[in-house]
């Protein structure tokens, strides 16, 4: 294997301009699939930082027409799905909200969360630093919360990871008095879909969540609407089977709400619901980028086989000498393996190129873009796509080459050389004049001497 690398990297070195070609092309296909593999695995295959995400689901109530619905859910729907449900645990609600940090310097727009206090039980979440929220400190009619948990990111960005601040307050402008921190969430936390708030000019769902505040939901009136539920699927429970059973707890609460009237229930996974926007932008791109790739390699290809034919005389030599095929098969399939290798160096840093450029330009287009990252997940896609590279464009090339065909293409072409046939009609001209020379004939076709009259 070492000799037939070092024969490659000289017959590439022979043959700069195609090998400088060959590399190009391929690093541009490998690079584009790479980024759009970085940008794929950060935004779609990056689960929250939710325990067991795949088993959380959202509840929100939808109408029986298919007409649209945005009001939520009420505070009876959530008290009856917590006492009746089987098929999920205990479900928490939540709303998105907005309100301004108050600082010496002037003030910032935060986005937060109002949940119960169940809510970090549900998704799975507990504090880096400090406690959850309780319900002496959520808020309830005309009684403000008394505490507050804080983002990672905000509490990285304005108080620089400063692990004093438990205990202390934060003024929030819409808040009656400054609140004190209990509290702070691991990084990279996100909203989850408020449609009710899907209209207001600061509401992002996509953006990492500043603050939560908890809200005592059980003492609040049952028909007070406009809240969001997740929940937690029991062991064994689908999606399908929890939305049967709490549309029926909902058509329950009908009479009782004539709200509900005409209202049922949907149940969709939360990792299906977070990754629809981000799937339908990305994948179509992948697959485009995909086809790229595999036009690279096409044209590869063929470069390889233009290049076995100019080199036919070559492989039909060798195999004239006793080269085995699958000998030949290898040395152009290595040929394939180091312009591949090349190119794989060459498209990883053409991937991180473009998965910079694709934050700076698309950061705003594409949902949670800025968790993609330049790493080992994208150069190990980069290596992969290398190997299928050099498997794609080599095989076709490495099978040519080592047709039996050449040997036999040889001995037909030294049979038929126009030379070959000169040497032997003249070498037969030579054998018949040395022959009449030592047995010279009449023109009687009798031996030497004898004539007519000895017959």
């Amino acid at each position: 294997m070492t000799e037939d690398v070092r024969f490659a990297l000289r017959q590439l070195r022979k043959n700069s301009g195609f090998a400088a070609t060959s590399v190009i092309t391929l690093a541009l296909g490998i690079g584009a699939a790479a980024a759009m593999f970085g940008l794929v695995q950060g935004v779609l295959l990056s689960p929250p930082p939710y325990a067991d995400p795949d088993r959380l689901v959202l509840i929100s109530s939808a109408r029986r027409d298919g007409q649209p619905y945005t009001r939520g859910n009420t505070v009876g729907q959530w008290t009856e799905w917590r006492s009746a449900a089987r098929s999920v645990e205990p479900p928490a609600m939540y709303r998105w909200t907005f309100n301004f940090l108050v600082l010496p310097e002037g003030s910032e727009s935060l986005g937060g969360m109002v949940v119960t206090t169940n809510f970090f039980n549900v998704v799975g979440l507990k504090p880096i630093l400090g406690r959850e929220l309780t319900d002496a400190e959520a808020s309830r009619p005309k009684v403000p919360a008394t505490g507050i948990v804080l983002g990672y990111e905000l509490w990285q960005r304005r108080y620089n990871g400063d692990r004093g601040i438990i205990g202390r307050t934060v003024t929030m402008s819409r808040m009656a008095a400054p609140l004190p921190v209990v509290g702070i969430m691991p990084p990279g936390v996100r909203f989850l879909p408020d449609p009710g708030n899907e209209s207001e000019p600061n509401y992002d769902v996509n953006a990492r969540v500043d603050f939560w505040l908890a809200v005592a939901l059980h003492e609040a009136p049952s028909t007070a609407r406009g809240w969001n539920t997740i929940a937690r699927l029991r062991d064994g429970a689908t999606p399908e089977q929890a939305q049967r059973e709490l549309a029926a707890l909902t058509a329950r609460l009908a009479p009782a709400n004539p709200d509900l009237d005409g209202i049922t229930t949907n149940v969709r996974p939360v990792l299906q619901e977070l990754n629809s926007e981000g799937r339908a932008l990305l994948m179509p791109l992948f697959g485009a980028v995909g086809l790229v790739f595999l036009v690279a390699c096409v044209n590869v290809a063929g470069l390889l086989v233009a290049r076995g034919l100019q080199r036919h005389r070559e492989y039909a030599m060798r195999a004239a000498l006793g080269a085995a095929r699958t000998r030949l098969f290898r040395q152009v399939l290595t040929e394939s393996a180091v312009l591949s290798a090349a190119s794989g160096l060459v498209g990883a840093a053409i991937a991180a190129a473009m998965v910079v450029l694709f934050k700076s330009i698309g950061g705003d287009a594409i949902p949670r873009a800025d968790a993609v990252t330049v790493g080992w997940p994208l150069f190990a896609f980069g290596f992969v796509a290398s190997l299928a590279a050099a498997l794609v464009a080599g095989l076709l090339p490495a099978s040519r080459a080592s047709s039996p065909r050449h040997g036999h293409a040889l001995e037909r072409r030294t049979r038929r050389a126009p030379g070959s046939r000169r040497h032997r009609h003249g070498a037969d001209r030579v054998d018949r004049g040395a022959a009449r020379r030592r047995c010279p004939v009449d023109a009687h076709g009798g031996e030497p001497g004898a004539g007519p009259a000895r017959l």
